[in-house]
């Protein structure tokens, strides 16, 4: 089981689920997917993955999950109902992965951690930043375990069409590119005559696979698809809107690798001209950087590897049997239901919005 507070836009935490699901379907288990909001375009990602009739994704957040599970993966602290009663009234025996995915997001927080630490074998933090945060929190260092983003396999495996020693093609991914980034892009067009593609939510929307990615000479972006980008040797710019540090190097990887590759790291703010200069100054050293340590990067982001050593820890050769306290699945209940009714609320005015806007008013 998977549990995840969304699944609409092709983004973070949706993609980590599809991710999860597409990964545990190809090795033969049968996935079941609770969430709060199953709408397109994510639940047409689901649609294609194969072995559908191992995949059940609920489109009703109060839907019975029976159970019994041999591995529940949590992200946004979302258990649905009837696996928080199973724990109130006797246990699971089930493995428990409890994810985090952010420090900035108040549903990624261990707020209840004393919930947490009855029910989760091991805590993940998507960054070293987020770790600290969750002992922070009075989670245990010791049930702390880092899953930094790990690109599916496709992306270690994929051998590079592209091998242009200049920078000719850039692919900027950002869902809220700032006005810099976007100005940068137009510099890079009309005084340079590169092609620079924007993908996200002003332009296209689309699933990043390697098969886009080698496409093109490097890729402006932070967050999960840097790690996409270092698995297949592409070089990478960091910069969105937390500013960045730009290039990828040895001197700056494991600084923005601790915050993630957010660009929080340095928080650098700079403009559209320095952008486009140091695009095109840096490209060489960037694309060396980044051929030469694309062996290790494959293998520190396999997805297979990464969730094998998860599965091998100490944690889940004999995992606990999770028991909640009455209060305790009270709170988790009432957790899960306010941000159940906000999030819909929300999204549902979002909706709103945007077909009056279509309309005309």
């Amino acid at each position: 089981m998977i549990c995840t507070n969304q699944l609409r836009e092709i983004r973070g935490s949706e993609l980590v689920t599809l991710e999860l699901a597409e990964h545990f379907l190809a090795r033969g288990a049968t996935v079941d997917v609770a969430n709060n909001l199953f709408l397109p375009p994510m639940s047409s990602e689901f649609a294609g993955l194969a072995g559908q009739g191992r995949l059940f994704v609920a489109d009703d957040p109060y839907h019975d999950f029976p159970g019994p599970y041999d591995l529940i993966w949590i992200q946004h602290s979302l258990l649905p109902p009837s696996i928080i009663e199973l724990m109130a009234a006797g246990g699971s025996h089930s493995a428990v992965v409890w994810h985090h995915m952010s420090a900035q997001i108040h549903m990624e927080l261990p707020i209840l951690n004393d919930v947490e630490e009855a029910v989760a074998d091991v805590s993940t933090a998507v960054s070293r930043e987020v770790a600290d945060l969750l002992h922070g929190f009075g989670l245990s260092r010791r049930r702390i375990s880092l899953f930094d983003n790990p690109a599916p396999d496709g992306f270690a495996d994929a051998v590079r069409r592209r091998t242009s020693t200049s920078l000719d093609r850039l692919l900027v991914v950002s869902n809220h590119p700032p006005d810099e980034v976007l100005g940068a892009a137009a510099l890079l067009r009309n005084r340079d005559g590169l092609q620079v593609d924007v993908l996200g939510e002003l332009t296209t929307v689309t699933r990043v696979t390697p098969q886009v990615l080698d496409e093109y000479d490097a890729v402006l972006t932070i967050g999960k698809t840097v790690q996409y980008a270092l698995s297949i040797g592409l070089p990478c710019y960091v910069y969105d809107h937390f500013g960045g540090s730009g290039w990828l190097t040895a001197a700056n990887f494991e600084d923005e690798r601790r915050w993630n590759f957010s660009g929080r790291a340095s928080r650098r703010q700079t403009d559209a001209s320095t952008i486009a200069d140091e695009l095109v100054a840096g490209f060489s050293s960037a694309r060396d950087y980044a051929v030469t340590r694309r062996a290790d990067n494959a293998d520190r982001w396999r997805l297979s590897a990464r969730l094998d050593g998860l599965m091998r820890s100490r944690a889940f050769h004999r995992p606990s049997n999770k028991r909640l306290s009455r209060s305790q699945a009270d709170r988790l209940l009432a957790f899960n239901e306010l941000h159940r009714g906000m999030y819909r609320t929300l999204e549902y005015y979002k909706d709103e919005l945007a077909r009056l806007g279509a309309s005309g008013f």
